[in-house]
């Protein structure tokens, strides 16, 4: 009996840390702080402008789709889709 019971409390904690890892990424929306620390960065670099029409990421990968580069000084250069594997 204990040994069931043990399982039953093993079984549980696994369900609530899948439940958690579930729903943490939809409370919190990675993609907003991504897609601002992203256009940070680039920004204080190369002294550009980024802009992207979507943001996709998951555990694999990241996508960004309908890119825009603006550099001060030069025409704006258009990219349709970058994947980066994670």
């Amino acid at each position: 009996m204990r040994k069931k019971k043990w399982l039953i409390i093993i079984v549980i904690i696994i369900i609530l840390i899948n439940i958690i890892l579930l729903l943490v990424p939809r409370v919190i929306n990675f993609s907003k702080l991504v897609s601002d620390k992203l256009t940070a960065q680039v920004g204080e670099k190369y002294n550009a402008d980024i802009n992207f029409k979507d943001i996709n990421l998951t555990t694999k990968f990241l996508q960004l789709s309908n890119i825009s580069l603006k550099h001060e000084k030069e025409v704006p250069v258009f990219c349709k889709t970058i994947i980066f594997p994670i």
